[in-house]
């Protein structure tokens, strides 16, 4: 599931008024057939975010449940999932500024409690003087061939008048390279809907792969945009080619708002190939 959020921008503790996000459903329409996944979210007495508990994130029958403990300056995730290949730990330490949004963080995962295949990431999250989100590095080690290697992915976020128009993606097979192996890049059109929770990162809305935003249903890497995205068109391609004229995925988005709250979605992604995904979100609050 594309996942993050039930608190105000920042982190902060919502208003006493404000609702809580307690489960969202998506229900995903492919060429495959018909799938359906459900997060819930639990909170701790200051309205913070203590677990979450996705099902059928990876096919029938399996599961994710993530719990989060809050210090002074750091946030702490512990998963256990289950998902197509097995089952797995892993966590997540996210070290905070004083705004309440995340400047680093340490993610890892262990499949089936066997050290050999941990796989584990570093990354960076920057901000312009708005706490708007601008630049993620993300570092991941790899056992090549022939020795220890460090993947490097840097993503930049454009931002005008209050939302993410572009996002820019360059991957590096190893943290030494000058030139990238791939590029992503997404443009954004937006409409006039908008909503009063930090919600664009719970449903993946956004031009970006934010790493830990998927995983953790936190709203605290940075500011939402303004409005909410009507398109968003995408494109993937190796540097040894030249950029497609055409995009790879078409993203357009349809909402349902009650109150300023999000209660449905419908999120309809056309591929190059025209194969079409249509998922639709539903959401529930307290």
């Amino acid at each position: 599931m594309s996942a993050s959020c039930a608190v105000t921008v920042g982190g902060s503790d919502p208003a006493p008024q404000q609702k809580l996000l307690k489960k969202i459903t998506v229900k995903t329409v492919d060429e495959d057939g018909e799938s359906i996944t459900t997060t819930k979210l639990t909170y701790d007495d200051q309205n913070r975010v203590s677990g979450s508990t996705t099902e059928n994130f990876d096919g029938p029958g399996t599961s994710t449940t993530s719990t989060y403990t809050y210090e002074t300056g750091t946030i702490k995730a512990v998963y256990d999932y289950t998902n197509a290949e097995g089952h797995g730990t892993g966590g997540a330490t996210y070290k905070m500024d004083q705004s309440g949004y995340a400047l680093s963080s340490h993610i890892e995962y262990i499949m089936d409690n066997t050290p050999e295949d941990k796989e584990s990431s570093d990354v960076e999250y920057k901000y312009n003087a708005d706490w708007q989100l601008t630049q993620v590095i993300e570092e991941h080690p790899y056992l090549s061939l022939t020795s220890q290697e460090v993947e490097r992915t840097v993503t930049s976020q454009t931002w005008e008048n209050g939302n993410v128009i572009t996002s820019d993606t360059y991957q590096y097979s190893k943290r030494a390279d000058t030139e990238p192996s791939y590029r992503y890049k997404s443009t954004a059109t937006y409409g006039t809907d908008k909503v009063t929770m930090n919600i664009d990162i719970v449903m993946g809305i956004g031009t970006m792969y934010v790493p830990g935003a998927y995983e953790d249903m936190l709203p605290v890497f940075g500011k939402m945009s303004k409005y909410l995205p009507v398109e968003i068109k995408s494109y993937y391609w190796s540097t040894s080619e030249t950029k497609p004229s055409e995009p790879d995925e078409i993203t357009k988005y349809q909402y349902k708002i009650v109150d300023g709250y999000l209660m449905q979605a419908i999120v309809t992604t056309t591929f190059s190939d025209s194969s079409v995904t249509t998922d639709t979100y539903e959401f529930e609050y307290e």
